[in-house]
Order: C-alpha cells, then sequence, then structure tokens
C-alpha cells in the first residue's frame, strides 16, 4: 500500500467515490506520474481502467 490508507471498497465507490488520489493525501511523495498511473487502475469505471496487468506494467516500467 502506497499511501498506508485501505481504500474503499469497490461497491462503496459505486455508491459514492471519496477515494483520495495520492497527491491529495498528505505525506505522501510520488511522482505525478505514478499517481497518475495508480488513479487509473484504481478507477471505479472499467472501461477507464488498465486492460491487464500487462498493460499497467508496462506503463510503469516502460
Amino acid at each position: 500500500m502506497v499511501s498506508g490508507i485501505q481504500p474503499q471498497d469497490a461497491a462503496a465507490r459505486a455508491r459514492k467515490d471519496d477515494l483520495l488520489t495520492l497527491d491529495e493525501i498528505e505525506g505522501v511523495q510520488v511522482t505525478e506520474r505514478f499517481a497518475r498511473i495508480i488513479e487509473k487502475g484504481m478507477t471505479i469505471h472499467a472501461t477507464e481502467r488498465y486492460t491487464s496487468i500487462r498493460a499497467l506494467m508496462a506503463e510503469l516500467y516502460g
């Protein structure tokens, strides 16, 4: 866990998405690029997420 804070479960987020992005959490220091990659991987909308772990890893390390 990058932030040390467990995110809401998906069912709760489907009703009201209060997920904080990494750059909104005090004390978490990551690059903006890394924060956006994690945010995309955690979005509640499946069509907006990476299509596979391979695609996410390519974005992180490619």
